[in-house]
């Protein structure tokens, strides 16, 4: 579940996401649990340190250092442009990640803008981040080595759950992302998740399999028994 917020995050805001009572009910609702549930997730994820108190507590958002430093390395890699952070929300340094401030505050939000690159390319670059995230919704967004996300469209999830029928693709793709957010030793290049992912659902697929022949195997054996000890009844061995 903790990897469900780590996802809302990313796929909303990027650094953070807003959390009150009514967006903490919809999300427990979208994910099929109770909401009691989901609230003593966010309260040890921010025992834990997984979320900052303080922002949690002032401006009722879920967002950590960690979470930022992730989302700003994804951003300053070249080719994004307009970045928009909002400045009494930060905790990690932008200027590490080669993100310079302009200083220049936008309405009365305070929201400090970020120049990444040339401002002239951002309407037409933001027209086409528009058109590709109509056309492929994000089902799944998983870590990589590098801090970026590898996000697996909808589309894609349909296409492997053709390849492996007998498994839950979405579910085996969640715990994948699980496990990846929880050990980052294990994480892969950009290039290497595409295997990666299918040795994945090979696993999941041979151990159901697997699973399914040990649970039907003692039901032959009793059937066979029974079958062979009426025979020897039939023909008189067993007086």
């Amino acid at each position: 579940m903790i990897y469900r917020l780590y996802e809302k995050i990313y796929l909303e805001k990027g650094y953070f996401c807003e959390w009150t009572n009514d967006i903490a009910l919809m999300f427990a609702h979208d994910n099929g649990v109770n909401v009691n549930v989901v609230s003593d997730i966010v309260n040890a994820g921010i025992k834990r340190g997984i979320f900052d108190l303080d922002l949690f507590e002032k401006y009722q958002i879920l967002t950590s250092k960690d979470i930022q430093e992730t989302y700003l390395t994804v951003v300053s890699k070249p080719k994004r442009t307009g970045v928009s952070l909002i400045q009494e929300y930060l905790l990690a340094d932008c200027t590490l990640f080669g993100i310079s401030s302009e200083k220049t505050l936008v309405s009365s939000e305070k929201i400090q803008v970020y120049s990444v690159e040339n401002p002239q390319r951002k309407r037409k670059e933001s027209k086409e981040k528009e058109k590709k995230v109509k056309e492929s919704k994000y089902a799944v967004s998983m870590p990589l080595k590098d801090g970026s996300l590898y996000q697996i469209s909808e589309n894609t999830v349909n296409q492997l759950q053709q390849l492996y029928p007998k498994i839950s693709v979405i579910r085996s793709l969640r715990k994948m992302a699980d496990f990846l957010y929880n050990n980052t030793q294990k994480r892969r290049d950009y290039s290497a998740m595409d295997n990666y992912i299918r040795w994945w659902l090979e696993q999941d697929s041979d151990k159901l399999k697997s699973e399914t022949q040990q649970e039907n195997s003692p039901q032959q054996c009793e059937h066979q028994a029974n079958y062979d000890i009426s025979i020897l009844d039939g023909i008189g061995l067993l007086d």
